[in-house]
């Protein structure tokens, strides 16, 4: 495809990202129209489009039923990967407005707005719990967690094998949902890297 030289500016990056938008939600809504008419779908379409992904199709649905907000599928940032497990309401109301976060500043608790795309991986630990944003007491409470010392374990309490083999050391191990999304990145990079992928 060759681009006029109007296209290339800001306002034609945005525009064509736009109709891309567009594009997605019209293809959500044929998803969920043609999967509530026949039950098969998926098998015929992997048929006739054997390029096509089982995921993107779910993902897809997901947004035409309204359960995936379809702004986070062109957004790979740690808060909007975190979103992803929400439900829409709160993935789309976070998404589109900033939200408070705790951090320590000269060992002092500030508070401020951000943008969720903005939040660093630590960020997004200390503000989000299973059901939400976490007041600003919580945060305090959990980055003062974060930062008291730890006993040294006696061994190692999980590792990471080259080729993405995840492996508990220790039975009684425990891990939050954001230590497993961390360890869940952490394996799928291997795994990938194992298989030559980039």
């Amino acid at each position: 495809m060759k681009l006029q030289k109007t296209q290339i500016s800001i306002d034609g990056l945005f525009d064509a990202l736009s109709r891309g938008r567009d594009a997605i939600k019209e293809a959500a809504e044929i998803m969920v129209a043609l999967a509530d008419q026949d039950p098969r779908i998926y098998e015929k379409i992997i048929k006739s489009q054997p390029g096509i992904s089982l995921n993107l199709l779910y993902t897809l649905e997901r947004v035409g039923r309204g359960t995936l907000y379809d702004a986070l599928l062109f957004d790979n940032s740690p808060g909007a990967r975190r979103l992803l497990t929400m439900p829409f309401s709160q993935q789309k109301e976070y998404y589109e407005k900033p939200i408070k976060v705790v951090t320590m500043v000269s060992g002092k608790p500030t508070q401020s707005e951000k943008p969720i795309q903005q939040l660093t991986p630590q960020e997004v630990r200390v503000a989000f719990s299973d059901t939400g944003i976490r007041t600003e007491g919580e945060q305090v409470k959990v980055l003062e967690e974060i930062s008291r010392p730890h006993k040294a374990q006696p061994a190692q309490r999980y590792e990471i094998m080259p080729d993405g083999t995840f492996i508990v050391h220790l039975p009684e191990t425990a891990f939050t949902p954001s230590q497993l999304q961390d360890i869940y990145e952490q394996v799928k990079n291997k795994a990938m890297k194992s298989l030559g992928k980039k």
